[in-house]
C-alpha cells in the first residue's frame, strides 16, 4: 500500500493518494503481531502507533502539499521496518535534497520518481541506500 501512495504522489492523484493511505492504514491495523519474528516485533511495537495516525491523517485529507508532507513522516519508521524485515526484493531508500531541507522515501524501483515534486521535478533525487537483496 505504501508503494501506491508513493505513486499516488508521484502522479499528483489526491483522491488516489488518500484511498492508498487508508488502504495503508487498513494494513497497519491488520498485522498480526504473533507472526512477526523478535526483531521486526521489538521494531513493529515502536512504528505502528505513529504510521497508524499519519495513514489515517493522510486518508482524510485533500489537500496534496499536507498529503506529501505527511509522506515524510511515514517513510523513516517504514525503511526501519524494511531494515530488519526478509525483503524478496531490493527496496530503494530515495532521498530529495530539495524538499522540505531534503526528505526520503522507498521505492521498488531504482529509477527516481520524485512523490514531492511529481512531474514538475519527477527526477529530483538520488537512491541513499539499498535495502534488501
Amino acid at each position: 500500500a505504501y508503494f501506491k501512495l508513493k505513486d499516488a504522489l508521484v502522479a499528483s492523484n489526491t483522491s488516489d493518494a488518500q484511498d492508498q493511505a487508508s488502504e495503508l492504514n487498513a494494513a497497519i491495523k491488520a498485522v498480526d503481531m504473533a507472526k512477526l519474528d523478535h526483531a521486526v516485533h521489538a521494531v513493529w511495537m515502536q512504528v505502528m502507533e505513529p504510521l497508524a495516525n499519519v495513514s489515517s491523517s493522510m486518508a482524510a485529507n485533500k489537500d496534496l502539499e499536507k498529503q506529501r508532507k505527511a509522506f515524510v513522516e511515514l517513510t523513516a519508521p517504514l525503511a526501519q521496518l524494511a531494515k530488519v524485515a526478509p525483503q524478496p526484493t531490493p527496496i530503494y531508500l530515495d532521498h530529495c535534497p530539495m524538499y522540505i531541507g531534503g526528505a526520503d522515501w522507498l521505492s521498488r524501483e531504482k529509477a527516481i520518481k520524485n512523490p514531492y515534486y511529481g512531474s514538475s521535478m519527477l527526477s529530483c533525487g538520488s537512491v541513499k541506500e539499498t535495502i534488501g537483496k
